[in-house]
């Protein structure tokens, strides 16, 4: 992306090149103060810079990581937090951009980072790190795919497109089979894949219909609210991603119910959502022979009783965790 940058005097070139090398040693707060002080004597600059910044993903050679700014989503994520606090932050996207639209396409790049630095970090610590790092290439791999995916929606309605249209290739687009393999990631990384969900839930509207990849229905959500959708692919793997998590915490909640597992069949209920693109039927074989089970003991007495009432507190405790509704009326059919 090509930035014309406004004309500077002589001070305001040396902090812009100090602003630079701040930012290739990856010495965020030092970069900050410089960029205080220039939108003090030239906004547009200090603009420029941040824009850039952010439109690229935080993806320069040669920048030096250390562990106060460790990735190119953190940069990205720390200079979306300064852009926003310019009111024509987001000029350089189309006009129907947000800086909300912004921040979860930023957001959703650091969620992938740290579910990403994670897998890494549990590798290089294990007992069994030779055959680990085997099965970690294939789980980089993936979560790189990923990772393109939110790069390709952050620069999708920049305004200035000439370098892009220039690069040629779409990049690679993760098959939803790949995301099978993702199994163990979406289970010990559980919160922060939760969270990256919601995510992608507000980045491609509640309304979208979860079956429907029709290319009439792509161009339309696309007038309805323009880059919320990038492109089929993209979409596609948005939601399978939603789906797979939800696979995967039902399977978990069907092997705990074999080992008569309660508490963890429990531990799965907050991270469920009816909204994520698998059948409610699916949700009600598991939680009819579950809550079976549970209420097994609603007839006993004394310490019976009372154990019963504790896991009924609990159901209901981690269901309205879900912030799904579903899950709690689902719960509450089952229970009544």
């Amino acid at each position: 992306m090509e930035t014309v940058m406004p004309e500077m005097d002589k001070e305001t070139m040396l902090l812009s090149r100090v602003a630079v090398n701040h930012l290739f040693l990856s010495q965020f707060e030092a970069f900050r103060a410089i960029i205080l002080t220039l939108r003090r004597r030239n906004p547009n600059l200090a603009l420029s810079i941040l824009q850039t910044i952010v439109a690229n993903g935080g993806n320069f050679e040669n920048v030096v990581y250390s562990s106060s700014c460790s990735s190119p989503a953190l940069l990205t994520w720390l200079s979306s937090l300064e852009l926003f606090q310019f009111d024509d932050g987001t000029s350089i996207w189309s006009s129907s951009i947000t800086p909300e639209d912004i921040r979860l396409r930023v957001e959703f790049l650091l969620y992938i980072q740290m579910v990403s630095s994670r897998a890494v970090e549990s590798v290089n610590g294990g007992e069994e790190r030779e055959s680990g790092e085997k099965d970690l290439k294939g789980l980089v791999r993936v979560l790189d795919g990923v990772m393109e995916v939110g790069l390709r929606r952050l620069k999708e309605d920049l305004i200035v497109r000439e370098e892009r249209e220039d690069e040629g290739g779409e990049g690679r687009v993760v098959k939803e089979e790949e995301l099978e393999g993702l199994r163990r990631v979406f289970l010990g990384n559980a919160d922060v894949i939760d969270v990256l969900c919601e995510n992608i839930q507000r980045q491609i509207g509640g309304d979208l219909e979860p079956d429907d990849d029709s290319g009439l229905a792509i161009t339309l959500r696309r007038e309805e609210r323009a880059g919320a959708v990038s492109s089929e692919e993209d979409q596609r793997l948005l939601k399978s991603i939603q789906k797979h998590v939800q696979i995967v915490h039902l399977d978990e909640m069907k092997q705990c119910l074999n080992k008569d597992d309660i508490d963890g069949v429990i531990s799965h209920i907050r991270y469920l959502n009816l909204d994520y693109g698998v059948a409610e039927a699916e949700y009600r074989v598991v939680f009819q022979e579950f809550l079976k089970k549970v209420l097994s003991g609603k007839e006993g007495l004394g310490d019976a009783w009372h154990a019963t009432r504790a896991k009924l507190l609990n159901i209901y405790r981690e269901a309205m965790s879900s912030n799904c509704v579903h899950v709690v009326e689902m719960v509450q059919c089952y229970v009544s």
